[in-house]
């Protein structure tokens, strides 16, 4: 393939290992001071992240002849061959820990995801529902799981596709979000009758500065993976086309049925 094309898959690839931090914001409500821990816990996951996908990167990158053969299983062979059985096994064991823990937080963020949209009324009342002990969605979390469930067959390459398609517009639709509310005039009163600070400087053109990179990063990625991942997170990204008026019919339903609470 030509540069263009290698350089919006590795843009996509690397989209896709450093996305996601805002997605626990769906359970900011269950932290303790989510003001607080939230952005702590973003910034020490990115310490942590950033060296963790380095540093086995530069060790199988320096340890292999060809870094055309390096795939998903290099970092365990090239520990093996390093460190003997032992650190092999340690690597191994990580990565399938790693991926646990992975698959706990994508379960916790995407389950709260249905289960507001349900509360909102885009969505089955079922999904409302609250676990009496523990107090979790679990019928969000079992038709999460089950999603999850169906979309085993496909690989790795195929999951990242599909998952950074759909998120690539999430991502647009955040940074123009945040560019509209950093327009906001000064001390302008929120819903809540509070005052919103966004502390970026340098004014509107300065939130420019923020958003312009990542975006950029965005429609390379795309362009670059357009003709040939088309397939994957094409029907993913257009079948919000079809769902919306479905959800807003749900939702228009309900609120014709529900009866109204005495005034």
């Amino acid at each position: 393939i030509g540069w263009t094309e290698s350089l919006g898959a590795g843009a996509l690839i690397a989209m896709w290992c450093y996305s996601g931090y805002e997605s626990l914001s769906t359970a900011a409500e269950e932290l303790e001071d989510p003001r607080r821990n939230y952005l702590r816990a973003i910034l020490i996951s990115i310490v942590v992240t950033v060296p963790v996908y380095f540093i086995p990167l530069l060790a199988s990158l320096a340890f292999t002849s060809d870094w055309t053969t390096i795939n998903a299983g290099t970092y365990t062979h090239t520990a093996w061959a390093l460190g003997g059985a032992g650190l092999g096994v340690w690597i191994a064991g990580s990565g399938m820990l790693s991926n646990v823990n992975l698959f706990n937080a994508y379960t916790l963020a995407y389950s709260r995801i249905p289960f507001t949209m349900a509360q909102d009324g885009f969505m089955p009342a079922g999904l409302t529902r609250i676990h009496r002990v523990h107090g979790t969605p679990w019928v969000a979390l079992l038709a999460t799981a089950v999603f999850y469930t169906v979309l085993t067959p496909l690989n790795v390459e195929q999951l990242a596709v599909i998952e950074m398609w759909l998120f690539s517009a999430l991502y647009f639709a955040i940074y123009l979000a945040l560019w509209r509310l950093r327009c906001r005039p000064a001390g302008a009163p929120g819903q809540g009758g509070e005052d919103y600070r966004f502390l970026i400087p340098f004014g509107r053109r300065g939130i420019w500065w923020v958003i312009m990179p990542p975006m950029l990063l965005i429609v390379m990625a795309v362009y670059g993976s357009f003709g040939e991942y088309l397939c994957y997170g094409g029907p993913a990204l257009l079948s919000g086309v079809v769902l919306y008026p479905l959800a807003a019919w749900l939702k228009r339903r309900r609120a014709l049925t529900t009866p109204r609470a005495p005034s």
